[in-house]
């Protein structure tokens, strides 16, 4: 699956590929980019907010 996203918010968005939470990326508050999923057919997206997240990562 190959998309691409429009962030029309004022915060930034984390976009995770196929559940890989490492190699995430940060799509900025007006920003567009394309991204592809490759192994499972998920991109899943989360609101950023001043650089923490809105929602926070399980530790080892």
């Amino acid at each position: 699956m190959k998309v691409k996203i429009e962030n029309l918010g004022d915060v930034g968005v984390r976009v995770i590929s196929d559940h890989d939470n490492i190699n995430d990326t940060v799509l900025e508050a007006g920003a567009t980019d394309v991204f592809e999923s490759r192994d499972e057919g998920v991109i899943e997206l989360r609101e950023f907010d001043d650089g923490a997240e809105a929602e926070p990562r399980e530790q080892a």
